[in-house]
C-alpha cells in the first residue's frame, strides 16, 4: 500500500465512512471492552493523534456517525512503542508491563470482523465465553481460507471437530501441502498471562521474527489448554493488508452505506458495461 501508508496508517484508512481502526475499537467496545494498549511502530505514533482528532471530529458533528460510531466515551486508550519490528510476539510483549493479571484480548488493527450489513460482531464475546466455560489457557478465531492461500497465515491442527474446538497445534505459514487443516487464525485472541514466558524466551521462527504462533503452540506442547473459534455463517475478516484485499473490503462496506451505494454501483455497473463492449 505504499506510498502512502508513508503518510498514514494502513489502520486508518477507511472502510465506507469510517477507518478500519474505528471499526476494530468499535468490536473491541460492543464486547465490553474498555480499555486498549495500541502498539505502534515509531512511525505510527501518529495513530494516537489520528484517533484524538477523530474523537474530536466525531463529538462535534451531529451527523449519523456521531457519537454511537466514531466516539468512545469512557475508553481508555494508551500507547506503546515497538521499537524494532520483530514480529506480531514481540509486539505483545511489548506490552507486557502494561497489562494486567488475568485474561486480555489481542485484535489485529488491520482487519476487522463482522459483516458490513450489521453493526458489530459478537467473536469476542463467543471467544470469552469459551475461555470461561472451558477453563482454557487460549482461545483463537479462525476462519475458513482456500488451501492455496494457507502459506500467508497461522494454520490449525485440530484434536476436536467443531464451532468450537480444542486446538492440537499451530502451524505459522506452511505450504499448501504441509497445512494441517485449512483453518486460518483471523487475528482476534485471548491470553491469559502465562503468555509472556514464552515470548519472553525471544525465539526466533519464520522470518526470524518471534512469531505469537510459535508461542502458542509451545504453550500446548506444555499442555496448556487451547480453543478455536470459528466465524459464524455471518461474519467475514475484511483485510486491508494489500491493495487487492483493501479495495474489495472498501467495496462492500461502501456498498452497505446507503449514502455510498448507488454511486459505487453507478462505478460498478459502467465498469461491466465496458467490459462487455
Amino acid at each position: 500500500l505504499l506510498p502512502i501508508t508513508r503518510l498514514v496508517a494502513k489502520e486508518f484508512l477507511p472502510l465506507g465512512r469510517l477507518p478500519v481502526i474505528v471499526r476494530v475499537v468499535r468490536e473491541l467496545r460492543d464486547a465490553g471492552i474498555t480499555r486498549i494498549i495500541f502498539v505502534v511502530s515509531p512511525p505510527k505514533l501518529s495513530l494516537a493523534e489520528s484517533l484524538s482528532l477523530w474523537q474530536s471530529a466525531g463529538a462535534a458533528t451531529d451527523d449519523s456517525m456521531a457519537p454511537e460510531d466514531s466516539c468512545f466515551p469512557g475508553m481508555k486508550f494508551q500507547f506503546v512503542v515497538q521499537e524494532q519490528q520483530l514480529g506480531l510476539g514481540h509486539a505483545i510483549w511489548c506490552a507486557r508491563n502494561e497489562i494486567d493479571p488475568g485474561f486480555f484480548v489481542v485484535a489485529l488493527g488491520d482487519c476487522v470482523i463482522g459483516s458490513p450489513y450489521q453493526i458489530g460482531s459478537d467473536l469476542i464475546g463467543r471467544m470469552i465465553s469459551t475461555l470461561q466455560d472451558r477453563k482454557a489457557d487460549v482461545v483463537v478465531g479462525f476462519e475458513e481460507v482456500p488451501f492455496a492461500a494457507v502459506s500467508r497465515f497461522g494454520i490449525a491442527k485440530l484434536r476436536t471437530e467443531g464451532e468450537i474446538f480444542e486446538i492440537g497445534d499451530l502451524v505459522e505459514k506452511p505450504s499448501p501441502d504441509q497445512a494441517p487443516s485449512n483453518l486460518a487464525i483471523c487475528g482476534r485472541y485471548l491470553f491469559q498471562s502465562d503468555i509472556f514466558g514464552e515470548l519472553g524466551k525471544q525465539q526466533r521462527g519464520f522470518g526470524n521474527e518471534i512469531q505469537l504462533t510459535d508461542a502458542i503452540a509451545q504453550l500446548i506442547r506444555n499442555g496448556c489448554q487451547a480453543y478455536g473459534v470459528r466465524l459464524a455463517e455471518n461474519e467475514t475478516r475484511f483485510d486491508v493488508g494489500d491493495p487487492g484485499s483493501y479495495a474489495q473490503a472498501f467495496v462492500e462496506f461502501a456498498m452497505a452505506d446507503p449514502e455510498l451505494r448507488a454511486g459505487v454501483e453507478q462505478a460498478l455497473s459502467s465498469r461491466r458495461a465496458d467490459l462487455e463492449r
